[in-house]
């Protein structure tokens, strides 16, 4: 089975992009705090590439 390249073709659509990416994802954590005990938290991280 060959598949196309898609990478390499012309984009069907005119609109640029300046960043894609993932806004708001939500990871649980555990931290250490000063008292070296432990604290959990959730984190939110966006990624992008630009």
């Amino acid at each position: 089975m060959k598949l196309k390249d898609i990478q390499s073709s012309a984009p069907e659509n005119k609109i640029l992009l300046d960043k894609v990416g993932i806004k708001g994802f939500k990871y649980p954590i555990t931290v250490l705090n000063r008292e070296k005990g432990l604290q959990h938290t959730i984190a939110e991280i966006n990624f992008y590439v630009d």
